[in-house]
């Protein structure tokens, strides 16, 4: 059950970058520092209200 909750939430995250090319860019923008990066991913999740496990697996 949790595995097909987690794949939901990671294609809807895949979607998001392809209909966003400015977050996609961010996400794979290496000037921008880690931290900064897993940071807004964090956020993005939580506003998203995506599990722990995906949270814990991104």
């Amino acid at each position: 059950k949790q595995l097909n909750k987690v794949e939901s939430e990671l294609l809807d995250l895949v979607e998001a970058t392809k209909k966003s090319p400015t977050f996609f860019q961010f996400t794979k923008d290496l000037s921008v520092p880690s931290d900064i990066r897993s940071k807004a991913l964090k956020d993005i999740c939580d506003q998203a209200k995506f599990s722990d496990v995906m949270k814990n697996f991104l």
